[in-house]
């Protein structure tokens, strides 16, 4: 069948890469998927952060260069036509509402948004400013073809919130692991408190 034939190219889409869980997870998810034979593209709205330099030489990455997350919609857009990929995954909350506005009439590439947090600070917040971002998440989560939560407490967040419907959500756990995961933990640990016979 012509769906299943499709040759995938990946987009995956971070704000950044400043030093943060997700953003980390989006540089290990490129390494991975390109050394597995996947055309992956690495996009960032400002390619600054420690982790560029751990990104693979193979791996197509983007540096949209824009200060501000609100003005990069027009960038992005135009970004994503001209590298034309089949799936695009997103590996932040803030830049899965950018993308769902920015693509919101287009249908294609498909959508895939990561949550990695529960929504509590969300239903912390005032009424007011309660109903405005869930307004928000649930209008950009429209255009969402699959939504993976880190967690059956993040989805239960978002199904009780209406986010988006349960039957697009998927749990995953973890993140691949990163290929130099053994080196990591055969280093040794030079801490003091490791040996502290009082803890």
């Amino acid at each position: 069948d012509k769906a299943r034939s499709e040759k995938v190219k990946l987009c995956i889409f971070t704000p950044n890469l400043a030093g943060g869980g997700a953003e980390r997870i989006a540089v290990n998810l490129a390494n991975y998927y390109t050394k597995k034979g996947i055309e992956t593209t690495l996009m960032a709205i400002r390619g600054d952060g420690p982790y560029k330099s751990q990104i693979d030489v193979e791996v197509n990455f983007v540096d949209l260069g824009v200060s501000r997350v609100r003005y990069s919609l027009g960038r992005i857009y135009k970004e994503l036509m001209a590298q034309q990929p089949t799936h695009v995954l997103s590996a932040l909350r803030g830049s899965s509402v950018v993308l769902g506005v920015a693509l919101f009439f287009n249908r294609k590439p498909k959508l895939i948004f990561q949550e990695a947090n529960t929504m509590d600070a969300i239903t912390r917040l005032s009424p007011l400013k309660k109903t405005r971002s869930v307004l928000k998440y649930r209008l950009a989560y429209l255009r969402a073809n699959k939504i993976i939560a880190n967690s059956p407490d993040t989805k239960n967040d978002l199904e009780t919130l209406k986010i988006t419907h349960h039957k697009k959500i998927t749990v995953i756990p973890n993140p691949v692991i990163p290929n130099n995961y053994q080196c990591l933990a055969d280093e040794s640990i030079k801490d003091d408190w490791i040996n502290d016979a009082n803890l």
